[in-house]
């Protein structure tokens, strides 16, 4: 193995160590095992992130049948678009780098976070860390054209908006 390549390795592991540090300590107990069964680089997907390198790494799970084993990726985290315009050194101070700010705004977004959201730095470059979501699928709006069927889907998504901002008020409370 080259020299490069241990060094590589190295800078990924400690990546790695440094990623579990920012997972807050009432989200471990969704992970029972944070050991590394492998990982990969690949060119990161999306616009914002051409030309760079993520990570995938693949989790042991909490047995060893593969079905409960967990994939999450390291993305290099992109510069807000709103810090290209507005510069404000009362907010940067808050901010080491743009993985922290990435996840730190998802924690005051969302009512729910992922357990294995978190952030890093690979050779001076932030990353934000969370899991790829293997279940996930989108709603087909082009199946949705019956009167009907909006109403019944604006009801539902009305629901489930209600439902989020009373988790969110009471969280805030305690």
């Amino acid at each position: 193995m080259s020299v490069f390549l241990i060094i590589f390795s190295f800078c990924r592991a400690k990546a790695y160590k440094s990623y579990l540090t920012t997972i807050p300590a009432y989200k471990k107990g969704y992970a029972i095992n944070y050991r590394v069964k492998d990982i990969i680089s690949r060119p990161s997907p999306g616009i914002g992130s051409s030309g760079k390198i993520s990570y995938e790494l693949l989790l042991e799970g909490p047995t060893e049948t593969l079905e409960n084993d967990v994939i999450i990726y390291m993305k290099p985290a992109s510069r807000s678009a709103v810090c290209s315009v507005i510069h404000n050194p009362e907010l940067d101070k808050y901010f080491k780098h743009d993985g922290i700010r990435t996840v730190l705004c998802s924690y005051a977004m969302q009512a729910a976070t992922p357990p294995w959201l978190g952030y890093t730095v690979i050779n001076n470059m932030p990353y934000i860390v969370d899991q790829f979501t293997p279940h996930a699928e989108d709603l087909e709006w082009k199946d949705i054209s019956d009167l009907n069927e909006i109403l019944e889907l604006v009801t539902y998504l009305g629901q489930a908006t209600g439902k989020i901002a009373l988790f969110e008020q009471v969280n805030r409370r305690n």
